[in-house]
């Protein structure tokens, strides 16, 4: 079951949710007020509302042409993605 988003209670080490397995073989994670990024290597971008009981896709985006090993930038409004050649800009409404 290797490649599942998880949430874990930080007080009680008890495991609240798992994603289906296999949805990524690596991500980074980075949150902005009640909203989770996640960026997988094969360049997904879910966008997700914070939630204690499962996990909750807004949206899912193909952001780049190549893996996507870095964390993604958030500033403000823009979003940077940095692949394997390039970097690029979003900007979130």
């Amino acid at each position: 079951n290797s490649g599942q988003y998880f949430a874990i209670d930080a007080n009680t080490g008890e495991t609240q949710w798992l994603s289906e397995p296999r949805v990524a073989e690596n991500a980074a994670v980075v949150r902005a007020g009640n909203l989770w990024f996640a960026l997988d290597t094969e360049a997904r971008l879910s966008v997700a509302r914070a939630n204690p009981k499962q996990m909750d896709v807004l949206k899912r985006y193909t952001v780049a042409q190549s893996a996507t090993w870095a964390p993604p930038v958030l500033s403000g409004q823009r979003l940077f993605i940095k692949d394997l050649n390039s970097i690029s800009l979003w900007t979130l409404n």
